[in-house]
């Protein structure tokens, strides 16, 4: 399993260097798309605080506030996620839009699928 393997890299990286910003996030997004959520969560602590305000970051909390019932923190993820970039044009800002409207209908209908990474597709 691709997933698998991918995690087992990025735990053997954050054995030699437990902050690595790329490897948490990595690792984070992974484990929220296995279902393993608050394991996801932990990664996502370890973030310093600039990195956990990113979209993307917030993508994957909001998706691990929704697998675990917790729609409350779910909401607050996606609207902390939304504020900063749903204004502007531009394929980014229509992205966030997107990904925060969708991840808005998850927690609503207490589903949670994969978010998208911006650059993954």
């Amino acid at each position: 399993m691709p997933r698998d393997k991918a995690l087992g890299v990025y735990d053997a990286l954050l054995r030699f260097a437990p902050n690595h910003v790329e490897a948490n996030y990595q690792s984070a997004l992974l484990l929220m798309q296995k279902g393993l959520y608050r394991a996801s969560l932990n990664h996502l602590a370890r973030l310093p605080a600039e990195a956990q305000n990113h979209s993307q970051a917030l993508s994957v909390q909001c998706g691990d506030y929704a697998g675990l019932g917790q729609g409350d923190k779910a909401e607050q993820a996606a609207s902390r996620r939304g504020c900063s970039a749903l204004e502007g044009r531009g394929p980014f800002h229509y992205w966030v839009r997107h990904e925060w409207t969708r991840c808005l209908k998850e927690v609503n209908e207490k589903k949670v699928g994969a978010l998208s990474h911006p650059k993954r597709g």
